[in-house]
């Protein structure tokens, strides 16, 4: 995992766990860039340290916060290009992807509960160690986050997309 992803993940976990699908895939590296580049835009300092200048800072995690989300509809399309011909590429090869697919029905929910009970346990015996608490709940909310997003596009993938995506679409058009 490249440093920049490794730095950017936490914030983003934490600030706007909304977007956390962005960091999934091969497009995870461009996804921490663009993160990091809007926390350069809004604290005028670069790399690793805008992202420190915004979690230290209140103020400036607001900002940061009110920036992503100006540009999610932008990004989440962006990130999600790869996926437009999916449909059309599993009439001709589905049958890996039943399997996946299956696997991700199956297991993703049951992993996402372990690792909640993990937290759990983690935060009950480790109580005196705030700072580990802190670290491994953001972790595990992002992966547990990221397990339910992936189950989610695999139900939207069958069975069509939300009520939400399709007013989105609407409002896009128009």
């Amino acid at each position: 995992m490249a440093p920049l992803l490794v730095k950017a993940l936490p914030v983003i976990a934490q600030l706007v766990p909304d977007v956390i699908g962005w960091f999934a895939g091969d497009k995870a590296e461009d996804a921490a860039k663009k993160v990091v580049g809007i926390a350069e835009s809004i604290t005028g300092v670069k790399g690793d340290d805008a992202l420190d200048a915004v979690m230290s800072d209140p103020t400036v995690a607001l900002e940061f916060k009110k920036a992503v989300m100006q540009d999610k509809y932008k990004l989440d399309e962006m990130f999600l290009d790869n996926t437009k011909d999916a449909r059309a590429m599993y009439q001709k090869s589905n049958d890996m992807a039943d399997k996946v697919a299956d696997r991700i029905i199956r297991f993703n929910l049951p992993i996402g509960f372990l690792l909640l009970a993990i937290n759990a346990l983690f935060t009950y015996y480790m109580q005196d160690h705030a700072a580990l608490i802190s670290g491994l709940s953001t972790l595990i909310g992002a992966v547990v986050h990221a397990l339910l997003k992936e189950r989610q596009d695999v139900i939207n993938f069958f069975f069509g997309s939300s009520m939400g995506s399709k007013m989105k679409s609407l409002f896009k058009a128009g």
